[in-house]
């Protein structure tokens, strides 16, 4: 991200809208923190942590509240998440699913939760076993697109289908979802 930045700066652009990777702005090196405030930066999709930029994103905790109320009003009561809470805005979408179940007087579960702060650490192998421990869920969330290949390899894995044995609701990467059929 530094590195991107500074050629950007080099060339002298007007601004620069940034999808960071940064979480909070006290990890950011001294001799890079320029390259936020000498030109114009927006943040895009998600904020970092005591960084005063601006910031275009969606109401993630919204979207979530109201993707986790459709699978309830589809007759849906154990309801998983699964998620790389790596990324700012997971909190807000986790918060938005709890506040649906409370709101509908569902139970939260943490044995419906898979989550990892190391995306590398969940694997194949991992949901797996995610799924075999929860055999009574019949809708999972997956918040992270980077995650949803993984699951979708371990569904198959396990012989279940999407829609048939488990509904599905992910973020982002649309061709998938598209060619899936979520």
């Amino acid at each position: 991200e530094y590195e991107v930045l500074s050629n950007l700066k080099a060339r002298r652009v007007d601004g620069v809208v940034l999808i960071s990777c940064i979480t909070n702005a006290n990890s950011i090196p001294r001799r890079f923190q320029e390259l936020y405030f000498d030109s114009p930066v927006v943040l895009a999709d998600r904020s970092v942590k005591n960084l005063n930029l601006d910031l275009v994103t969606s109401d993630n905790e919204k979207r979530a509240y109201e993707e986790t109320k459709k699978l309830i009003s589809m007759g849906h009561s154990k309801i998983g998440v699964v998620f790389y809470s790596g990324v700012a805005t997971i909190a807000d979408r986790f918060n938005g699913y709890r506040k649906a179940l409370k709101d509908s007087g569902l139970d939260f579960s943490q044995q419906l939760v898979l989550s990892t702060d190391k995306l590398s650490s969940l694997s194949r192998q991992r949901i797996g076993t995610y799924l075999d421990e929860n055999r009574d869920m019949t809708a999972v969330i997956v918040f992270n697109n980077s995650i949803l290949a993984r699951f979708l390899l371990a569904m198959r894995e396990k012989e279940k289908a999407i829609g048939k044995d488990i509904s599905i609701i992910t973020w982002d990467d649309d061709d998938l979802n598209e060619l899936m059929g979520i």
